[in-house]
């Protein structure tokens, strides 16, 4: 399993990094995107099966031009991303909810984008 993905494409920038905890079965994902000229800085706490299902279903998606992979957040501020191809064309759409909390407060980002497939080559070697 990469402990980094990054995903590059002209107007979408995206880094997702897993910690592990010390138990094997959760994680902290940390999570930088810039889409378009917005950016964000998020954590999420998943499982790990969670996030090796999504690297999977990103990777059979790159491979099939369909698909779907998400990424969620099972509690707490229901954070995701959801990554969608679904006509052949090449193109991954995304969507997405996440949020910040820092010093006290809380900023909350909806992310929409796509993007060519082939941004997603960065998969192959999970």
């Amino acid at each position: 399993m990469k402990n980094t993905l990054n995903i590059n494409s002209e107007n979408f920038q995206l880094s997702l990094h897993i910690e592990r905890f010390d138990i094997e079965a959760q994680g902290l994902l940390h999570v930088n995107v810039t889409s378009d000229a917005v950016s964000a800085k998020a954590d999420m706490d998943i499982s790990i099966n969670d996030y090796e299902k999504f690297l999977e279903n990103m990777q059979q998606m790159h491979q099939n031009l369909r698909g779907e992979a998400i990424i969620a957040e099972p509690y707490g501020d229901k954070q995701f991303l959801k990554f969608t191809m679904g006509d052949h064309t090449g193109h991954v759409y995304v969507k997405g909810e996440l949020a910040s909390r820092y010093n006290g407060h809380i900023q909350y980002l909806s992310i929409e984008n796509e993007f060519d497939q082939c941004s997603l080559s960065c998969i192959r070697d999970n």
